[in-house]
């Protein structure tokens, strides 16, 4: 799968972290499409340190963000960006159910799949906006009703060498 090749990105600003990793997959698999999946999520987890906020790979897609790569993570707040009735089913259950088991903040863009049961995530129907504070301590979450405020993790961060 082209998803193989997705880049990601730990951006680090004092100590909020921000980590988002494209259309990574975590699990092999070949779907009902033809597409072979690789768990490059494992190769990914010894790269990092954890994550503030963290963008959902795939979209929430049921062959992403497994629970080893999650709990290497632990993000306070996870975005799923997601199209409203898409047809491929994003987010999966099983991602919303593994990302409220870690107790993660879940904000979803859109209603994107009407058949999961969203729980304690919300559907936000707007942009969402993340604010650090000058000190990087702390750090807002809003997006249209929504408002909250979370304590920077300082998540130290692995010297990687290419």
């Amino acid at each position: 799968s082209e998803n193989d090749y997705s880049l990601g990105l730990v951006a680090t600003y004092g100590n909020f972290t921000f980590a988002t990793f494209g259309d990574l997959d975590g699990e092999y698999a070949t779907s009902e499409f033809g597409y072979e999946y690789n768990n490059v999520e494992a190769s990914v987890i010894k790269r990092l340190g954890g994550a503030d906020v963290y963008n959902v790979n795939h979209h929430g897609s049921s062959h992403s963000s497994n629970a080893a790569f999650l709990k290497a993570l632990l993000p306070s707040v996870s975005i799923i960006s997601c199209g409203k009735n898409n047809t491929y089913g994003h987010p999966a259950q099983p991602v919303l159910d593994r990302l409220q088991a870690i107790n993660s903040t879940v904000l979803l863009t859109e209603d994107g799949n009407p058949k999961a049961e969203y729980g304690r995530a919300l559907v936000t129907n707007h942009d969402i906006v993340i604010t650090v504070s000058a000190d990087t301590r702390t750090y807002t979450v809003e997006s249209g009703y929504f408002y909250a405020k979370f304590v920077s993790k300082g998540a130290k961060q692995p010297r990687c060498e290419v």
